[in-house]
């Protein structure tokens, strides 16, 4: 890889985060709005853990395929950031955020979940968006 390459796949890496960061602010805004808004909170915690992954593998210059599914992002990942493996392990299981309270379906899906749920995923996303901005600075 030259330096260019790296560059413009840092700069990419970064536009992904900056969209975490904005899904980071919407999941806060829904909580702290007059009538809180969990379930649309909680897709943003799944949009801003998909992008944050997608962030890494632009980083790492690795397709990928499109897809929500935080585990089949986090395979491609983890091998590649091993630092940061257990923290997308961890926030996995959020996939189902990304769609559950998204549409009506006929299979009714559990109740979004509880407010303070999606603040302690909030800062473990929080923390994970920062690890890897940190790891793609030092990595590329």
């Amino acid at each position: 890889m030259n330096d260019a390459d790296g560059a413009e796949r840092r700069a990419e890496a970064a536009r992904w985060l900056a969209i975490t960061d904005q899904d980071i602010a919407a999941a806060r805004i829904c909580l702290a709005s007059a009538a809180p808004l969990p379930a649309v909170a909680a897709y943003h915690c799944q949009q801003a853990v998909e992008k944050t992954i997608k962030a890494l593998l632009v980083a790492a210059g690795v397709p990928f395929p499109k897809t929500h599914d935080l585990a089949a992002l986090g395979a491609l990942a983890s091998p590649r950031y091993s630092a940061l493996s257990a923290a997308i392990a961890a926030l996995e299981p959020i996939t189902i955020w990304g769609f559950a309270y998204r549409y009506p379906t006929e299979e009714e899906a559990d109740a979004a979940p509880l407010p303070a749920v999606i603040v302690v995923r909030l800062r473990e996303i929080e923390i994970l968006r920062q690890s890897a901005e940190e790891v793609i600075r030092a990595r590329i």
